[in-house]
């Protein structure tokens, strides 16, 4: 559970999201396997679940999200980097 909750921080410090949804899964075969998934009002779903329909959105907030996520893409080696740290020092 260390690990999820390390992932949850960094993401949260790095990616900024408002707030952030955890779901696991392993039904079947016992296994570590979690989501944490960042989610912002921008987001196609929100405030639903990711796998839920898509909200209806205008074409200025869908052309807001895709800034967006071209925004946080920039972000993401900043953020694999802090979390290779984190995990590294566990």
């Amino acid at each position: 559970m260390n690990a999820v909750w390390l992932v949850e921080t960094v993401m949260r410090k790095e990616l900024v999201p408002l707030k952030v949804n955890l779901a696991q899964f392993g039904n079947q075969v016992p296994h570590l396997h979690w989501h944490v998934i960042p989610r912002w009002s921008l987001d196609t779903h929100f405030p639903d679940a990711v796998w839920a329909e898509p909200q209806q959105r205008s074409a200025e907030q869908q052309l807001a999200w895709q800034n967006f996520t071209e925004q946080q893409q920039r972000l993401l080696p900043t953020y694999h980097a802090a979390l290779r740290l984190a995990l590294d020092a566990l």
